[in-house]
C-alpha cells in the first residue's frame, strides 16, 4: 500500500543518472514526510493496471539497432547510460561505446557513416550524430576525432 506519493516530470533530455538522483532526493523527503504524518495517513492499494515487469538489464540490451529511428536510439542512450551503456561494432570488429549523441534530420542508410562528424544513418529519414564515443581499450573522444584517427570513414557500416 502507498502512504504518500509525488510526481517527477521526465523530459526528452532526462538521463538515467539525473532521474536516479532526483528520485533518491524525492524518496528521502517522502520518507521524512511519511514518518511525520504516521497515524494520520490513509494507505491506498496500488492498482495492478499499468504495472509492468522490468527484466534485469544485460550488456546486450545496449546494442544499437541502426534500423530504429534516431529518436529511439537517443532515448536508449539516455536510459542505458552509464550501465549497460549503448554500443555498436566498428567495421574492424572493435566495440564502440556511444557516450553522447544527437538526432539530426538527415536521411542515410541504416548504420552507414555519413560524414566526418560521425553522423550515422538510422531507420526512417533520420540520423544520429555521435558526439562522444569510446573505442574498446581507449579513452573517450569526439566522433570527429575517431574519424580523424582513421578508425572509421564515411561509407563504412556500423554493426
Amino acid at each position: 500500500p502507498v502512504l504518500l506519493r509525488d510526481r517527477l516530470p521526465i523530459t526528452a533530455a532526462t538521463t538515467a543518472p539525473e532521474l536516479h538522483d532526483a528520485l533518491a532526493a524525492m524518496g528521502g523527503r517522502l520518507i521524512v514526510d511519511t514518518m511525520a504524518q504516521l497515524g494520520n495517513l490513509m494507505a491506498e492499494t496500488q492498482p495492478e493496471q499499468g504495472a509492468t515487469y522490468a527484466h534485469m538489464l544485460t550488456r546486450d540490451d545496449g546494442r544499437i539497432d541502426w534500423t530504429q529511428s534516431a529518436d529511439f536510439i537517443a532515448r536508449q542512450l539516455r536510459a542505458l547510460t552509464p550501465w549497460p551503456g549503448v554500443w555498436c561494432v566498428l567495421p574492424n570488429g572493435q566495440r564502440l561505446k556511444v557516450l553522447s549523441a544527437e538526432p539530426i534530420p538527415t536521411p542515410g542508410a541504416a548504420g552507414s557513416i555519413l560524414d566526418k562528424d560521425l553522423t550515422v544513418g538510422c531507420g526512417g529519414t533520420s540520423a544520429l550524430r555521435l558526439i562522444q564515443v569510446q573505442p574498446e581499450n581507449k579513452k573517450p573522444m569526439s566522433g570527429r576525432d575517431l574519424i580523424n584517427g582513421g578508425i572509421g570513414k564515411p561509407g563504412d557500416i556500423l554493426q
